[in-house]
């Protein structure tokens, strides 16, 4: 396999991975969401998905996610523009 080949195929390999995240957050939102949320149902699905994310966190050198909590983890706040509308 080409070099090339090998980045293609982990950029498709990444993607669905990342894509397979999303999935899980929005099973646990529909779960979260129902008129009676099944806790042991939810608690599956963000164990199955943080499994994911620890797997996606191996394959890039920074973790895409945070978990909040983390203390490892920080959160850099955005910069601030400030516009002004000329009269």
């Amino acid at each position: 396999m080409v070099n090339h080949d090998k980045w293609n195929a982990y950029d498709v390999a990444r993607i669905r991975l990342l894509t397979k995240i999303s999935e899980y957050d929005h099973l646990i939102d529909l779960e979260q969401s129902a008129s009676v949320p099944n806790a042991a149902k939810i608690a599956a699905l963000e164990s199955e998905q943080s499994a994911l994310i620890d797997q996606s966190d191996l394959l890039s050198p920074e973790p895409h996610f945070i978990e909040i909590g983390d203390p490892d983890d920080s959160i850099e706040p955005l910069p601030i523009f400030v516009t002004r509308r000329l009269p």
